[in-house]
């Protein structure tokens, strides 16, 4: 299915890309709003950013206003924020800067404007250390931002409210309120900004650094996206349809002897280094026994698989100047068309031997077979049955005497 056309799971595509610092995740940040463009006829891209020190790769998109950015602080209240983001909101903005009401907080308007085609959420990593560092904040002065009971005082948590947005109950943690939210940006934001752009907004992009966690059911170790904490590592990917990992790789050039020791054995030179996006589940560089989440959105279809590993042998892309993410996404969708067009022919293929059976049943055909041998059989004459007699009526006596006068 093209970006383009109907949607049957009626929300956006999501895709995360995560990676050490270095790999170019703010850089695709850009290039995925040149896919946005070219998949939506030239809406733009809005990208709410927690990391505003890498604001230089998205500096050009920004001036030709191909992409609309936030750049979120603690001053902004992250936590209620993020929540009015993932419904469609956007803080008032006046020559870039988010304007503010008396109080301080920003002026949100909740209309969503048509010439939006795409999200981009840059830095879970940064976004739960901001929430996380407000949250400490909070504590530290007091403030109860859980909405727990408070200790010896006899009443209920009754929630948590701020900036209008009312935070659940519960002995949620510092951590674990910030993993509900993260979590909450994955799972909501797609099918929210979906539905409430009427279909416009197609795509949505995460990035996040790489980290280590812990798989919940067997207690082994996974690596993927890093937020805060370890319980959430290994469920982000449940709730994207893309997965890349971005590593670099040194590139060695030729070897050249040590001029001070020269019986020792030539080390290659470092020349720089390669940056891949791997698109399938694979072993760390340095240490094959990591093993690093990845995956592409490609029904389970063996023909479109192979056509893209083709296009991208090994599993992986290099991220060059020529080709970025935006290539990538735009051939995967090509993938995705043929896959669904192979399954409409196997369904079609299949309905209609379904179609002939049925036809066979309701109208069965003559044996052909049995009738020629009824029709040469010789006739033989039957006689007719005898009747069988029934139970014959009293005879009267005969009298051959004199009658009595």
């Amino acid at each position: 299915m093209t970006p383009t056309g109907i949607n049957p799971t009626l929300t956006a595509q999501a895709t995360l890309i995560y990676g050490a610092t270095g790999t170019f995740k703010t850089t695709q940040v850009g290039y995925f709003s040149e896919y946005v463009a070219s998949v939506t006829s030239g809406l733009i891209t809005r990208v709410v950013s927690a990391e505003s020190a890498g604001v230089e790769p998205l500096s050009p998109y920004i001036e030709i206003g191909a992409i609309e950015v936030l750049w979120l602080s603690r001053d902004m209240h992250p936590r209620s924020a993020l929540r009015k983001i993932i419904r469609g909101e956007w803080p008032r903005m006046k020559n870039g800067i988010p304007e503010r009401n008396a109080q301080g907080g920003l002026i949100w308007e909740t209309n969503l404007p048509t010439n939006i085609g795409g999200y981009a959420f840059e830095g879970l990593t940064s976004f739960a250390d901001l929430v996380g560092q407000d949250l400490k904040a909070k504590f530290a002065s007091g403030q109860s931002v859980t909405g727990d009971k408070k200790e010896g005082s006899g009443m209920a948590g009754a929630g948590y409210t701020e900036e209008g947005e009312t935070f659940g109950s519960g002995s949620q943690s510092q951590v674990g309120g910030t993993q509900d939210l993260i979590m909450e940006l994955l799972r909501e934001s797609p099918k929210n900004l979906y539905a409430k752009s009427q279909g416009r907004i197609v795509h949505v992009l995460f990035t996040a650094h790489e980290s280590k966690g812990t798989d919940d059911l067997t207690g082994a170790a996974t690596y993927g996206p890093g937020t805060i904490g370890k319980a959430i590592t290994g469920k982000l990917f449940k709730e994207c349809g893309t997965a890349l990992h971005l590593e670099t790789e040194l590139s060695q050039g030729a070897a050249t002897p040590n001029a001070q020791a020269p019986n020792a054995a030539a080390k290659p030179t470092t020349t720089g280094y390669r940056v891949w996006a791997y698109y399938r589940k694979h072993p760390d560089s340095e240490n094959p026994m990591v093993k690093w989440e990845a995956k592409p959105r490609i029904p389970a279809i063996q023909e479109a698989h192979e056509m893209l590993e083709k296009r991208f042998p090994g599993g992986k892309f290099e991220l060059t100047f020529t080709q970025t993410l935006a290539d990538y996404l735009r051939f995967q969708d090509t993938t995705h068309d043929l896959a669904m067009k192979t399954l409409a022919e196997r369904r079609a293929k299949l309905m209609a031997e379904i179609n002939q059976n049925r036809g066979i049943q309701a109208t069965p055909q003559p044996d052909l077979k049995m009738a020629a041998q009824t029709q040469a059989a010789p006739q033989v004459p039957t006689a007719a049955p005898k009747p069988v007699p029934g139970p014959q009526a009293p005879v009267a006596p005969t009298t051959t005497g004199t009658t009595k006068q």
